[in-house]
């Protein structure tokens, strides 16, 4: 920092664990590390520097309850005190909220299960369509195409606190696999199975986006999102595709001389 002295500084550093959050269940002080201890260390060499500073945080904080039951349009908003501890990758995400809210040059981003248009292994439908069967419950979700481009505007604004993340509106798993079969794969089928009855909460919430939206008031509803970005992938592999055809094409005809 000191060599570059930049005005803005992102920091998407983090862990969820591999392959997902129960590894944070069983390596608590590498968690503590990257998501917190780490997370607040950037903040205050930032901070010291007159750097405002962007973290990526979770939207994962909330689950329905009787005060915000699902489908009654009910959202939470960044005010709203998380109730959603049970994992302990979520009870260390609240605390890092809890802490980097007293660094005015903190911008804290809440991102809920990210959905992208380059198939990235750790995107949600990347993982999805390899699934033979789903659940779904409707939720937030960020669709990174259509929001990760007002990072730097953020940033440039000087905007500090903490921002929903995620697309107006809420949408399910099987609503965006079947925008999937739609603008990508035609013949990918899955099966729906309902959600098992379960007195444990699932981080599943509609999350409030008007202080976003106050900004960029042209943000796309959730699912509107979810198509322009399939059928920006849908053009990437109908490319990659080509491609590879005319380098096999190229080496067959190498072959035969």
């Amino acid at each position: 920092l000191d060599r570059w002295q930049p005005k803005y500084f992102i920091n998407a550093a983090g862990t969820a664990g591999r392959p997902n959050i129960s590894w944070c269940e069983t390596n608590k002080e590498e968690t503590i590390d990257i998501n917190v201890t780490g997370q607040l260390n950037v903040a205050e060499i930032c901070r010291q520097r007159g750097i405002h500073c962007t973290l990526f945080g979770t939207g994962c904080l909330y689950y329905y309850d009787k005060d915000h039951p699902v489908g009654s349009g009910k959202a939470y908003t960044e005010q709203d005190k998380p109730n959603f501890t049970g994992n302990f990758y979520g009870r260390m995400r609240i605390m890092l909220e809890e802490l980097v809210q007293q660094y005015e040059n903190v911008l804290s981003l809440r991102i809920a299960f990210p959905i992208d248009a380059h198939n990235n292994p750790r995107a949600l439908q990347a993982k999805l369509i390899k699934y033979p069967k789903i659940t779904s419950t409707p939720t937030s979700f960020t669709v990174m195409d259509s929001l990760f481009p007002l990072i730097p505007e953020m940033a440039k604004r000087g905007l500090t606190g903490i921002y929903n993340f995620t697309n107006p509106g809420v949408t399910t798993n099987s609503k965006i696999l079947q925008i999937y079969k739609e603008t990508v794969d035609p013949n990918h089928t899955w099966i729906d199975v309902e959600q098992s009855v379960s007195n444990v909460p699932r981080a599943y919430s509609e999350l409030d986006t008007a202080k976003l939206r106050k900004h960029f008031p042209d943000i796309p509803h959730v699912d509107e999102a979810i198509k322009v970005g399939f059928r920006k992938l849908k053009k990437r592999l109908d490319m990659e595709r080509e491609s590879a055809s005319i380098r096999e094409e190229s080496n067959v005809k190498q072959n035969a001389l």
